[in-house]
């Protein structure tokens, strides 16, 4: 409004090594002027000093608690498999495109956009945005 330009907010789910959430946001600073910044706000999964089970390891133990959770069922199995059907009979007549790790994904990936519409861009390991 008014002629400011904002930022998109965002929210990042964090990959390993550093798992976690952010929420980037945008907000006033303080003030009369109409000026503002974006913050982040940043929710590790693993609090400092705790001990993180691998991927692994956290699903042998919810096995043996009987935890099912992550565990599918029959009908969910065959609910995926009409999911993904029609999508490996496209990849048989022909691949899908390839790109460079670590870049942005192909050059196609900008037909599911809307006018206006734009790609975050990748998140390097430091956090820093490519």
């Amino acid at each position: 409004p008014g002629g400011v330009k904002a930022e998109n907010n965002w929210m990042v789910f964090r990959m390993k090594p550093e798992q976690g959430m952010d929420l980037i946001a945008n907000a006033k600073l303080p003030g009369l002027e109409l000026d503002g910044h974006q913050v982040t706000l940043s929710a590790p999964y693993v609090k400092a000093g705790e001990n993180e089970f691998s991927a692994y390891e956290q699903l042998l133990m919810d096995a043996i608690e009987g935890d099912r959770s992550h565990f599918l069922r029959f009908d969910e199995v065959e609910w995926a498999w009409r999911l993904l059907e029609p999508v490996l009979k496209r990849w048989q007549k022909g691949a899908p495109d390839f790109y460079a790790a670590g870049s942005d994904g192909p050059s196609t990936q900008d037909r599911l956009l809307d006018s206006g519409q734009h790609w975050r861009p990748v998140a390097i390991a430091d956090g820093d945005d490519a």
